[in-house]
């Protein structure tokens, strides 16, 4: 038998600090029982009275204080659980000398210890336990019957001693007794630790987080998947109160301690959470209450999942909704505008042509042709704008058109000594697959934006890198030390005509994210008030449009 199956989990603080209490109260018990026989046969206190009752005060003080010293936050080592059995086999050894030996009432206190060891230690540990009984088992009987040992006066039992054969048979029956317990109580330690790492190996591999609470909000229960979404340790969460694990905003209720103590379940609920590293998130959750045989609750298990990708996703969808509204309505304001206007050039074309016009007359034709043409130019550009779409992909490096970008930035769009630009990118960076004039425009918007929000002047930092969570892919990131705008404005940078600028259009940061999604990539902004914002674009090396 192996212990390939064993779960340690009764090296836990709760089962140790439950074990020494149950300890305590069978010495109280042995010791009752002892004080019991004592009045009956109206004895004399004896040494050998006088040190067993000196032995279970001491291990019932010794048991309490422990009980006490071990706290929730107590990690155990594997050296503790083998000293409390140890412990146990002295005293019980002692016990058993002092009332008689073979003919002592508390030799089944070896089974007992056993039992101990098999649910503590392993099961080679619990063995090799079972040996070392048999052997304090024959030491405490043969002295007691050597009389090197005498048994206190209250406990002398007066019939003819056994014969030696009898001890022998009665040693070899308890011994037997010994080693069957041992290897009955591994077998079902084993059964118990497999069903415990089958349990543990599903909750570990699911990519849901999971989180169990007692009837105390007292966390039990939390898989690696729920760890890593909350950005904390399972260590760190077990035994812990649920709202310093699953922490929920000021003023907000926690779904786990409202199931608890009102006794309902929760059915996929969205609710804010705030990680270890300070960040709120959306979550979706589910809370089903435990309940024990006769239906009271014993706690809660829920599951979760963040919902900040799928929030993400959906907003881009509403702002490609909103985006291709607007360019049907453009594509029919282009068709309105675009005959008019060509019409209009025809006609004074063909009149400029039959015409003798000199002097400013001639001029005039000149400018009205020109102006018609620019027209047509601007409704052209604003369809591009608009509905942009890669029109002609090309291989070229990341890290060049940054230089490109930067360069043109510091001489176009920055006019006082105020604004410096800090590039933080490396030389080798690689290459992407995109239309090159569109990746350049979308850049130079974002820092266009970022220079106009520090009027005051600041560091704008561009910087670029391998995405450490899309593989494949590279980041463009722009930071800017303006005034920044709170988390709801921040929501609507990428709605069209939305603008917080006293003279913009709001149609800078629209082309932007029309641009990077019409690439097969994507956009996130982080913006403090009084700090400044962060413009996160992620592309594709290959495109997939």
């Amino acid at each position: 038998m192996s212990d390939n199956g064993k779960v340690y989990v009764e090296r836990s603080a709760s089962i140790l600090k439950r074990f020494t209490l149950a300890r305590a109260l069978i010495i109280s018990l042995i010791a009752l029982l002892c004080a019991v026989l004592h009045m009956k046969n109206a004895s004399a206190l004896d040494p050998s009275t006088v040190c067993l009752y000196s032995i279970l005060v001491l291990a019932f003080v010794e048991s309490v204080v422990v009980a006490f010293w071990i706290t929730e936050e107590y990690q155990p080592g594997a050296y503790l659980p083998l000293l409390f059995v140890c412990g146990d086999l002295l005293l019980t050894s002692a016990v058993v000398m002092l009332t008689g030996g073979s003919e002592s009432a508390f030799n089944c206190l070896y089974i007992a210890i056993i039992l101990s060891a098999s649910i503590l230690l392993s099961f080679k540990q619990s063995l090799f336990m079972a040996t070392v009984c048999s052997a304090f088992f024959l030491l405490a009987i043969f002295l007691e019957r050597d009389l090197s040992i005498v048994a206190a006066s209250p406990f002398r039992w007066h019939k003819a001693m056994m014969t030696l054969e009898e001890l022998w048979a009665y040693i070899g029956m308890n011994v037997f007794a010994f080693y069957l317990a041992v290897f009955l109580a591994g077998y079902l330690s084993r059964r118990v630790g497999l069903l415990q790492m089958f349990q543990r190996n599903i909750l570990n591999s699911l990519s849901s987080g999971f989180i169990g609470i007692d009837r105390n909000c007292i966390v039990t229960l939390l898989n690696p998947a729920g760890a890593g979404l909350l950005r904390r340790s399972v260590s760190e969460g077990l035994g812990k109160h649920i709202s310093a694990v699953f922490m929920t905003p000021a003023g907000r209720s926690n779904p786990l301690e409202e199931s608890v103590s009102e006794q309902r379940e929760c059915k996929s609920k969205e609710i804010i959470v705030t990680r270890g590293d300070g960040k709120e998130i959306p979550v979706g959750i589910t809370v089903s209450l435990l309940r024990d045989g006769v239906g009271n609750v014993t706690g809660a298990v829920a599951s979760f999942t963040d919902l900040t990708e799928l929030k993400r996703m959906e907003e881009e969808l509403r702002c490609a909704d909103r985006l291709a509204a607007i360019g049907e309505m453009s594509a029919v304001l282009a068709h309105e505008i675009r005959n008019p206007a060509a019409s209009i050039r025809g006609a004074i074309q063909e009149l400029s042509e039959n015409s003798r016009l000199e002097g400013t007359d001639a001029q005039l034709m000149k400018i009205a042709i020109h102006e018609t043409d620019q027209l047509e130019k601007i409704v052209s550009d604003f369809l591009g704008f608009v509905r942009p779409h890669p029109r002609g992909k090309e291989r070229f490096a990341v890290s060049q058109l940054l230089d490109e970008v930067a360069q043109v930035a510091e001489r176009c769009l920055i006019y006082n000594d105020k604004v410096r630009i800090v590039r933080e990118w490396p030389e080798d960076l690689g290459s992407i697959m995109a239309d090159r004039g569109q990746i350049r425009q979308a850049v130079l918007n974002v820092i266009r934006n970022g220079v106009e929000a520090m009027p005051g002047g600041g560091e704008l930092r561009i910087g670029a890198g391998e995405d450490g969570e899309s593989v494949g892919h590279v980041g463009i990131l722009v930071e800017d030390e303006g005034n920044g705008v709170s988390p709801e404005e921040a929501r609507k940078m990428f709605d069209p005509f939305y603008t917080t600028k006293p003279h913009g259009i709001g149609l800078g940061m629209s082309i932007v994210h029309r641009i990077v999604t019409s690439h097969g990539g994507s956009i996130d902004i982080e913006s403090n008030e009084g700090k400044g914002t962060t413009v996160r674009m992620v592309l594709p090396r290959e495109s997939r449009v």
